[in-house]
C-alpha cells in the first residue's frame, strides 16, 4: 500500500488535532428518500415520521447539544433540532461542537460560532481552529513551506501565542506541549517555556495534564511538570484512555494499566478494545469478554463472543451490542442479555438511546423502537428504466468483513448485463486482497444514470489488525448500459491530443491555488502529475476528477478533487467516442 509523506503528515495532524464527538440522546435520526433515484437526507422521529424534511444531500447525527452537520452540493451547515438552520450550507468545512463553540472554514475565512450560530471572531489568517479548552483555542496556518504552524488565540480572536510550532495540544491547567525545532516544550499560557523534553515523541491524553512520550522506542507517560509517570516500557499505548485506563501493548500481548502505571489487567490478551463506561473487550483464545474496570474490576462475561462493540459504536444507556457468532444483540455491564434492542442473525452493530436503535447491519442503516418494531430502513433499489434496477448484494464471508455490492439486472442484452455485474463483483469483492488482514472492511456506493451513462461510486472505509485508525479508499465506474463498456479517463480525449500533460498541469495550478486559499495542502512542486488513475464523473458541462487519499491528500476533502470545465478543453475531448455517446444520447438497453 503506497502512503506518501504528505498522507502521513495529514494522518498526524488528525491524530494529533480530533477529539471524540459526543452523542447525545436527541430523538431525531438521520434517514432519507429516493427522488429521482437520489438519496435527499432528512430527519425522522422515533416513530419513523420525518420532523425535518429530506432536503440534503447527507445529514449526520445530531449532538448532546442538539446540533447537527449538514451537507448540500459538497457545502456543510448546521442545523437545529426544528430544522432552521443556524449555518446555511455554504462552508467547505464544519467543525464538531465541544465546550461551547464550533469553527466553519468558507475556503478563505475561518468563523468562530457559538452554539446559537452567533459569529465571535472570523480570520483568514487560521485554517484551522481547535476546541476551546481552558479559555483558549488551538489555531494553525499555513507556512511558507507549505506546512502547517501553529499557535493560540483567546475566544475574542486575540493572538495569545504566536504560530510558530510544529505540532501543538490543547491547554490544560494551564500548560499546553509544543514541538519546535524537533524538540518538545511544556509551555504557559503567556508563552514561556516550563520545561525542555527531548524524547523521539510525545502525545497528549485527551482532558489530562498528562503526557505519552516514546524513549528507546518504549513508550512511558511525564506529567504537567515533565516528570515521568510511567516508566517507558511498552510497545505501544493507546491513544485513548477510559476513566483513566489505559490499552498498553509489549510484543503481541495487551493489557491495562491506570495512569500511575498499576497494572488493571495482566498483558496477556490477544487484543482489547475501549468501549466507554470504563469497560473494555478483551480477546482471549479467539473470543472477548467483556471486562469492567470501574470499580472492582472483574470480568462480567465467560470469553463467549466473536465480537463486543464496534470501531464506531461503544457503550450508551450502560448497553453495548455483543455478537455471539450467529446473532447480535445488547448486553449490560453486567453480562446480561438485553431485550431493549432487536436482535440479528448475523455481525451487527446496534446503539440504543433509550427509545430507538440505531443499527448498521451489513453496513446498511435501520432504525428500530423499543418493542423491536422497524421504523425506517434503508432500501438500495435504484430503477434504470421501466424493466431494468441496480439492486444490491452481501457478501459476509467472516466476522468483520462486509462488502455492499451493486447487482444490475433487467437489461434487454443478458450478455452484457452478466460483463457488467462480473467487473462489478471483481471491483468490489475480489480485487481486495489478503482479507484476513483487515479488522473490518465496509463498502458504500452511489448511483446515476444520465442517458445509456451508469456511474458507481464506490468508497470503502477499512482498518488493518495492526493499525488504530481507518483508511479510506474510493473508485467511479462509469459503464456503458448499452454495450457494457467501462470507461477509463483517456476515454474522453482524441487519441492524438497531449491531454495528460494539460489535464496536469491544469490540477497543478488549482493544488497551488487551494494551497494559497487554505483549502488544500499539496506538495504540487514535487507531484509526479500522473493521472493515470484518476476517477472522474461529467456533471453537466464540467468533469470531476478524483484521486484517492493514498495518492494526494488535503485536509478539507478526504477524496481530493479538482474540477475543470469542458469549454477548457474541448478542443482535446472527442465527442465522438463511444463515452460522450453514451453520456449525451439514449439509445436504450
Amino acid at each position: 500500500m503506497r502512503r506518501s509523506k504528505i498522507a502521513v503528515l495529514a494522518i498526524i495532524i488528525l491524530i494529533s488535532l480530533t477529539g471524540c464527538t459526543k452523542k447525545g440522546n436527541v430523538n431525531l435520526y438521520p434517514a432519507y428518500e429516493l427522488q429521482d433515484n437520489k438519496k435527499i437526507w432528512g430527519y425522522i422521529n422515533d416513530k419513523g415520521k420525518f420532523k425535518i424534511e429530506p432536503k440534503y444531500d447527507e445529514t449526520f447525527d445530531f449532538s448532546e447539544e442538539g446540533l447537527a452537520k449538514v451537507q448540500s452540493e459538497n457545502y456543510y451547515g448546521v442545523v437545529d433540532t426544528s430544522g432552521k438552520e443556524i449555518l446555511t450550507p455554504k462552508y467547505q468545512f464544519v467543525s464538531d461542537f465541544e465546550n461551547g463553540y464550533f469553527y466553519a472554514f468558507d475556503g478563505k475565512y475561518s468563523h468562530l460560532f457559538n452554539y446559537k450560530g452567533e459569529e465571535q471572531f472570523s480570520t483568514d489568517e487560521f485554517m484551522y481552529i481547535g476546541p476551546y479548552s481552558d479559555g483558549i483555542f488551538t489555531v494553525a496556518e499555513i507556512g511558507d513551506n507549505g506546512q502547517p504552524t501553529f499557535g493560540y488565540l483567546d475566544k475574542s480572536g486575540k493572538n495569545i501565542i504566536e504560530p510558530k510550532f510544529s505540532e501543538a495540544w490543547d491547554f490544560v491547567d494551564g500548560k499546553a506541549l509544543v514541538k519546535e525545532n524537533e524538540g518538545y516544550k511544556l509551555l504557559n499560557k503567556e508563552g514561556n517555556i516550563l520545561k525542555e523534553l527531548s524524547y523521539e515523541m510525545m502525545s497528549k491524553m485527551e482532558g489530562m495534564d498528562l503526557y505519552f512520550f516514546k524513549e528507546n522506542e518504549k513508550i512511558g507517560i511525564v506529567d504537567g511538570n515533565g516528570e515521568v509517570k510511567v516508566q517507558p516500557t511498552y510497545s505501544s499505548m493507546n491513544p485513548e484512555v477510559d476513566n483513566g485506563i489505559i490499552i498498553v501493548n509489549e510484543s503481541e500481548d495487551f493489557g491495562l494499566i491506570d495512569t500511575n502505571g498499576n497494572e488493571v489487567l495482566e498483558m496477556k490478551y490477544e487484543d482489547i478494545k475501549s468501549l466507554g463506561e470504563g469497560c473494555f473487550a478483551v480477546k482471549g483464545n479467539g473470543k472477548y469478554a467483556l471486562f469492567k474496570a470501574k470499580g472492582e474490576s472483574k470480568f462480567t462475561t465467560d470469553f463467549i463472543y466473536d465480537n463486543i462493540g464496534s470501531n464506531k459504536v461503544k457503550i450508551n444507556t450502560d448497553l453495548v451490542c455483543a455478537y455471539d457468532g450467529e446473532n447480535s444483540y445488547l448486553i449490560d455491564l453486567s453480562g446480561e442479555k438485553s431485550f431493549k434492542g432487536p436482535e440479528f442473525n448475523g455481525n451487527a452493530d446496534i446503539y440504543y438511546n433509550g427509545s430507538v436503535s440505531k443499527v448498521l447491519a451489513n453496513n446498511k442503516l435501520s432504525y428500530y423502537n423499543s418493542k423491536g418494531e422497524i421504523i425506517w430502513e434503508e432500501k438500495n433499489i435504484y430503477q434504470l428504466s421501466e424493466n431494468a434496477q441496480v439492486i444490491e448484494d452481501v457478501f459476509d464471508e467472516k466476522d468483520g468483513l462486509n462488502i455492499r455490492y451493486p447487482v444490475v439486472e433487467g437489461l434487454k442484452d443478458k450478455s452484457v448485463e452478466d460483463g457488467i455485474n462480473k467487473r462489478l463483483y471483481e471491483g468490489f469483492v475480489e480485487d481486495i486482497e489478503n482479507k484476513n488482514e483487515y479488522t473490518y472492511y465496509n463498502t458504500n456506493y452511489t448511483v446515476r444514470k444520465i442517458n445509456d451513462l451508469l456511474t458507481i461510486s464506490k468508497t470503502s472505509e477499512y482498518l488493518l489488525k495492526d493499525d488504530l485508525y481507518p483508511i479510506a479508499t474510493g473508485k467511479v465506474y462509469n459503464i456503458n448500459l448499452n454495450k457494457g463498456t467501462f470507461f477509463e479517463f483517456e476515454d474522453l480525449f482524441k487519441e492524438d491530443s497531449d491531454y495528460k500533460r494539460i489535464i496536469a498541469d491544469m490540477i497543478r495550478g488549482q493544488m497551488e491555488q487551494k494551497n494559497s486559499q487554505g483549502v488544500g495542502m499539496y506538495d504540487y512542486v514535487q507531484w509526479d502529475g500522473n493521472i493515470d488513475n484518476v476517477d472522474f464523473i461529467t456533471n453537466g458541462s464540467v468533469i470531476d476528477i478524483y484521486f484517492n487519499p493514498d495518492e494526494m491528500v488535503s485536509y478539507t476533502e478526504q477524496f481530493p478533487k479538482f474540477t475543470i470545465t469542458q469549454e477548457e478543453i474541448e478542443d482535446i475531448l472527442d465527442y465522438k467516442s463511444e463515452y460522450w455517446w453514451a453520456f449525451m444520447v439514449k439509445r436504450g438497453f
